[in-house]
């Protein structure tokens, strides 16, 4: 399966100095909105896809390795050891 380009955004999260002394303190950083509505819907698209890819390399039991190529990270089946 070929995956769509992530959207484009101009989305972005300020943080000020109150926010980064809370983080000192605490460890952590809670926000309304990290990301858009968009983008959420392609990072499920992706992680679905991963998660059958990953089903089918369990499926036929075979080791896999990954490889980049011009559309990503591509898992590639490695030859069986002798």
């Amino acid at each position: 399966m070929e995956l769509s380009a992530p959207p484009r955004s101009d989305f972005h999260v300020d943080i000020g100095q109150s926010e980064l002394d809370f983080y000192g303190e605490n460890g952590y950083l809670a926000f309304d909105q990290m990301t858009t509505a968009d983008e959420l819907e392609w990072l499920t698209e992706v992680y679905d896809s991963l998660k059958r890819r990953a089903a089918a390399m369990v499926r036929d039991q075979r080791r896999y390795r990954l490889i980049r190529s011009h559309s990503g990270l591509l898992p590639v089946a490695t030859p069986k050891a002798a």
